[in-house]
């Protein structure tokens, strides 16, 4: 055992020692609190309790603010500023039902506040701590292998992880991040193995679980932390971080190419058809009930990625006068070969809202059946008419036709709700988050000082489907799927701004070393700002806050970030109790 390693016995031992019986329970419970909280649901919760709930007892007892300095306290402003807006916009929608629950989550950002009381109080040394992290990163990346490695599936298995995937992924990335800066602070010292195998190990969970945005948010945290390490005279980490996207890109396409390359190209085509086809479809106040003969929509229905065929001889829309019958205006002319037979299929938008999924069409031919996915099939009449057709319940529908050799239809969809034939161009994950960001940026302009209250936009999507204005599905969706626009949409102006505050407020407490910590970098609080720019990137495409692992976490790492950067500037008097300071006097006098 060398030298440093027996300092870090001895230290842990000499503070362990010096506890009381109520802060060695308290200091088991804190520990153990990181991996209970990313292994499982229930573990979640018991973090909480564990960890929580000590410290608020603590914090009542001593005052809240007594253990900051001023630049913390400045900070602690920004913090009540963002829950505070976020209660004032729900307040100002009428204090509804829905918004309770995305302000209790917002409000699970508090739970720092325990736990730093609880690290100040319990004063454990720091490389514990980071010890301590480091297995909550290895934990991670176990957890994440031992299911796929059960799936059977292999790296195309998507790791549920702890309540779900996308809030699993973007742990995993700020503890990739935080992890592999402190394994460069400390990496003169046998503590760097352990904190680069936690990073190695949640890099991997990450990379498993297929959030593109959990490897934007790596990409962004390992540059800041070359920016940070150049900017402070470390040429080599500058170096050695600079490089690390590149090297993240490549692991990704070398380990998951089959599902975070894949992933990536699928979302860039998504982005690409959702604008192309949205620029050609009609107003979206022009959606309507009925017969859908504009050809603008028809010729979205063809050209668009969701429109199969194979040995069809001629696809066209054939457009006509305004005014005519419906089967006798705009429609869809198809026709097979006379060598062979051909099939085609139709993209539909469907209401997953909607327990009636049967679709209607006017059509005509020869040759030729249709039906909507998952119901009977049926003969097209040659004679202008209208179908009919069951499609069964499905997530996702379409209208398939099969034509004999030299058969051909002509088909018209009826929509049965406004929207039905709209939205094609909405499928898939990205094309379903432009269409949010769209009605999102929509809702902050409608009202831009509050927004439209904390946790309404679930229900704003819901409104605006029902009104053909947007698609239905989405409306399962209660976030905006991006931090930023979620903030702009619930609370405005005032909510967007006092997220940049709030980030912006974690960046600056983590810059600045505490007494005793190098002051040109190396600090313990550089991890923990390359970690916030990842978050910072993840919100891009995620609404973080609105996930609650995601929110417990960051509370969490928030907490070690103020505690191990500023280490060091406690109060002297921790005995100091403000709920009897008359009797504190009184003894005082006395001694």
């Amino acid at each position: 055992m060398t030298d440093r390693q027996a300092g870090l016995v001895s230290d842990v031992l000499a503070w362990w020692r010096g506890l009381s019986g109520a802060q060695r329970f308290f200091g088991l419970c804190l520990l153990l609190a990181p991996c209970l909280l990313l292994v499982s649901r229930d573990g979640r919760n018991l973090a909480l309790l564990l960890a929580g709930l000590p410290g608020l007892w603590f914090g009542f007892r001593i005052g809240f603010l007594r253990f900051a300095d001023n630049g913390a306290r400045r900070w602690l402003w920004l913090v009540w500023a963002f829950l505070m807006v976020g209660l004032l916009a729900w307040a100002l929608d009428g204090f509804g039902m829905e918004g309770l629950g995305r302000l209790d989550r917002h409000n699970r950002l508090l739970f720092f506040l325990p736990w730093l009381i609880s690290l100040l109080w319990l004063q454990p040394p720091v490389r514990l701590l980071w010890a301590a992290l480091a297995v909550g990163g290895l934990v991670t990346g176990v957890a994440a292998g031992l299911e796929v490695w059960q799936s059977g599936q292999g790296l195309d298995h998507r790791v549920s992880g702890d309540a779900h995937v996308m809030s699993f992924g973007l742990v995993s990335c700020l503890m990739a991040v935080c992890l592999a800066g402190g394994a460069w602070r400390y990496r003169s010292e046998w503590l760097a193995l352990l904190l680069g195998l936690g990073a190695a190990a949640a890099l991997l969970a990450m990379l498993m679980t297929g959030v593109r945005a959990g490897v934007v948010g790596v990409a962004a945290g390992f540059l800041t932390l070359a920016i940070l390490l150049l900017r402070y005279g470390d040429r080599r980490g500058g170096a050695v971080f600079l490089l690390g996207p590149m090297a993240v890109l490549a692991v990704a396409l070398l380990v998951a190419q089959d599902g975070i390359g894949a992933r990536f190209g699928e979302g860039v085509h998504q982005v690409r058809a959702y604008f192309s086809l949205e620029a050609r479809l009609p107003p979206r106040a022009e959606s309507r009930t009925g017969c859908q003969d504009d050809a603008r929509i028809l010729a979205v229905l063809l050209d668009g990625p969701r429109f199969h065929q194979q040995g069809l001889d001629e696809a066209r829309v054939v457009e006509a006068e305004a005014g005519k019958p419906c089967g006798e205006g705009a429609r869809i002319h198809l026709r097979a070969a006379d060598e062979a037979p051909a099939e085609a299929r139709l993209p539909r938008s469907l209401s997953e809202r909607r327990e009636d999924q049967a679709a209607r069409v006017q059509v005509r031919g020869e040759g030729a059946r249709i039906r909507a996915r998952g119901g009977e099939w049926q003969s097209v009449p040659a004679e202008s008419g209208e179908l009919l057709l069951d499609a069964g319940r499905f997530a996702t529908s379409n209208l398939q036709i099969e034509l004999a050799p030299g058969g051909w239809i002509d088909v018209t969809p009826i929509a049965r709700w406004k929207g039905e034939y709209r939205y094609t161009h909405v499928y898939r994950s990205m094309g379903r988050r432009m269409e949010m960001w769209r009605l999102a940026w929509q809702a902050f302009l409608e009202r831009p000082l509050l927004g439209h209250g904390t946790g309404t936009f679930g229900n704003y999507l819901i409104a605006q489907a029902e009104a053909g204005l947007g698609d239905h599905r989405i409306t399962p969706y209660s976030h905006a799927h991006s931090e930023y626009f979620e903030a702009l949409a619930t609370r405005g102006i005032l909510g967007f701004l006092a997220l940049l505050l709030l980030l912006g407020g974690l960046l600056y407490v983590s810059l600045r070393p505490g007494p005793g910590q190098p002051k040109r970098g190396g600090h313990d609080g550089l991890p923990f700002a390359a970690a916030w720019m990842a978050l910072c990137g993840t919100f891009l495409t995620e609404a973080g806050l609105s996930m609650n692992l995601v929110a417990v976490s960051v509370a969490l790492l928030m907490a070690m970030a103020l505690y191990l950067g500023g280490h060091g500037r406690q109060p002297t008097d921790w005995c100091f109790n403000r709920l009897r300071v008359g009797r504190s006097r009184k003894r005082s006098a006395a001694d």
